[in-house]
């Protein structure tokens, strides 16, 4: 029997042949999938772990708690950010004007001996019979109770602490930006043209005061994270907003300079937070809260009498500019409606902050209250980690997915940590 010319034996064995091709194909495509589900299984218990254990940092540091999503909510999470990330930040439209950031006091900024690696007569710990690094193994930095830590020996301008609660990953990348040989010129953060390198990142060491830079950096992130929000609901405007005000800025270059990057259109806004740094260089933050039609006054050293006049004068300032810039912009109309009122509206001094009596953490309490974003209230926890508060600032800022040199410092971090356990990385280690 002939089939299509061909003989039935013939036609048979082309069968069989392309059958053996299809099978080898097939094993091939097994093989790929089974990895491809290994790896997922992988990132997922990853993610589980991950999940608990910022389970239990939030609780240990009495954050409010939201409904945790699943691993593969947080994976489907993951890969929409970094799409946005191509999307919105290809062009980023940057503040027009420099934002000037006051110098570092040189003494506090020196680096320091890490207390994890000397003893109380100053001697090195390698040299009172402890291991040294080399023969440390990563399971040493989990000896604590707590978060994370640096094995012995290892140096730091600002070593993690178990009350820090850091993960494993936040404690490699805080010994990267934290080591005193590494270069302070090193650019740790950089969105758009904006750029701030690691000698700016020394100023969340105690006890140097939180600068410029640093308060400018935590509103952008807001400012970005709420772009990625299904229903946005914070503007989180920069210090450089009350210097332009107080420059004397018309309400034209103020609105060029901010309404597009910092001021969006949002229908469903409900606070906008305003950090102020005043003449003697006490930063508090006032809150403009759409929800209570109020003006929170958020303030950790304020003593009745002349300052709270002026500090209160300075947020009617900024209140009077905000509301011309809104009305000078195509906003809904809701908003519109809303900003003609705000300069009406009642300031009131936010309850539960404790006043500290000096300004030196001042900064701080600042980087605390810009970090509750749409779950501010009226009552605010008074108590504040410090050290908490300043080291997880600095690893959740240069790990942002938003930062744009976060993949290179995450690479490089891990590179040095490893060459540091292997006892290889040279002084001036550069990657």
């Amino acid at each position: 029997m002939e089939l299509g010319g061909k003989k039935g034996s013939d036609f048979a064995a082309e069968i069989t042949d392309s059958n053996e091709i299809d099978l080898k194909g097939l094993r091939l495509e097994v093989k790929e999938m089974s990895l491809a589900f290994k790896a997922l299984a992988d990132l997922v218990n990853e993610a589980l772990i991950n999940n608990k254990a910022l389970n239990s940092r939030q609780s240990a540091t009495g954050q409010r708690k939201l409904s945790s999503p699943t691993p593969t909510q947080s994976l489907i999470g993951a890969f929409r950010k970094e799409q946005a990330v191509k999307k919105l930040f290809k062009t980023p439209t940057p503040p027009r004007r420099a934002m000037n950031s006051p110098k570092l006091d040189k003494k506090n900024t020196a680096s320091r001996a890490s207390p994890l690696s000397t003893t109380s007569n100053g001697k090195s710990i390698a040299s009172c019979g402890k291991r040294k690094i080399s023969e440390c193994n990563e399971e040493d930095t989990a000896t604590n109770p707590g978060g994370f830590t640096l094995p012995m020996g290892m140096e730091s301008n600002y070593p993690p602490t178990p009350e820090m609660l850091l993960l494993r990953r936040e404690m490699i990348l805080a010994h990267y930006i934290f080591h005193p040989e590494m270069d302070n010129n090193e650019i740790l953060f950089q969105l758009g043209n904006k750029k701030v390198t690691r000698l700016d990142f020394q100023s969340f060491c105690p006890p140097n005061e939180v600068n410029h830079e640093i308060i400018t950096l935590k509103t952008m992130k807001t400012t970005y994270l709420q772009r990625d929000e299904e229903f946005p609901s914070v503007w989180s405007l920069p210090p450089s907003f009350v210097d332009d005000v107080f420059n004397g800025l018309t309400i034209n270059e103020l609105k060029e300079t901010y309404a597009k990057v910092w001021m969006p259109p949002y229908i469903g806004l409900k606070y906008v937070y305003v950090p102020i740094r005043d003449e003697r260089g006490h930063w508090f933050v006032m809150v403009i809260s759409l929800v209570d039609e109020a003006i929170y006054h958020l303030d950790s050293n304020l003593q009745m009498g002349d300052d709270l006049i002026e500090r209160r004068k300075i947020m009617a300032t900024l209140c009077a500019a905000i509301s011309d810039i809104v009305s000078e912009c195509m906003f809904p109309k809701m908003l519109l409606t809303t900003a003609k009122k705000l300069t009406s509206w009642n300031i009131i001094q936010a309850a539960g902050i404790p006043n500290r009596g000096t300004s030196v953490d001042s900064g701080v309490w600042v980087l605390k209250w810009l970090e509750l974003e749409k779950g501010f209230g009226s009552h605010l926890d008074g108590n504040l980690n410090e050290d908490a508060v300043r080291m997880r600032s600095a690893t959740d800022l240069v790990s942002g997915w938003y930062n744009e040199k976060r993949r290179e410092i995450e690479e490089s971090s891990e590179a040095f940590w490893k060459m540091m356990i292997a006892g290889e990385a040279p002084i001036g280690w550069r990657k």
